[in-house]
């Protein structure tokens, strides 16, 4: 009896290996990862409602945009307080100044806008001395925003804060609710 060595069938099989393993993509170019992309503008698209709303006043398409607060047409006010926020991670807030559908009047005016419970929040409030207005075309506040540096393009938000509703006041001096703020899309591009 003859017994046949196993060694070159066993050396045999390990070379095909070696060649299969070399040819499986051993050798091949490694994924480069996405480049990340940086915003360098911000991009507003108005809402279509004409409720109270958010519209764009100005800086499309710039680092900074000013948005102006536009109240439904044919309301009677004294004056108007209003809560937003920003998403806080693509942007920021800057300031606020008064429209001009309200009649403030001389110094000292009823006006007053500041951050809120956090950097994200801001606050607004502005008031006549006297009298009421007819809100039509023209703007009860404008709000700015910046684009905060080293942040990536994408979608970035802006709109009532929640858990708060603004109010204005009406030609009775009663609290009535703001209960929606319509807006559009931001976008950091």
């Amino acid at each position: 009896m003859h017994r046949r060595s196993r060694k070159p069938v066993t050396l045999l099989s390990g070379s095909a290996l070696a060649a299969l393993m070399a040819c499986s993509g051993g050798g091949g170019t490694t994924p480069q990862p996405t480049p990340v992309t940086y915003a360098t503008k911000l991009h507003y698209t108005n809402p279509s409602a004409t409720t109270w709303r958010l519209e764009l006043d100005s800086g499309q398409d710039t680092s900074r945009l000013v948005l102006k607060l536009m109240p439904p047409t044919g309301l009677v006010a004294k004056g108007a307080s209003f809560f937003l926020s920003c998403d806080g991670v693509r942007t920021s807030w800057v300031s606020a100044t008064a429209g001009t559908a309200f009649t403030l009047g001389s110094a000292p005016q009823i006006f007053k806008a500041k951050a809120g419970t956090t950097t994200a929040d801001y606050q607004v409030g502005l008031y006549q001395k006297s009298g009421t207005a007819t809100l039509g075309p023209n703007a009860v506040a404008l709000v700015t925003l910046d684009l905060k540096s080293g942040v990536q393009v994408g979608s970035a938000s802006v709109g009532a804060t929640g858990g708060k509703t603004g109010i204005y006041l009406d030609a009775s001096n009663v609290n009535q609710p703001i209960t929606t703020i319509a807006v559009g899309e931001l976008r950091a591009e």
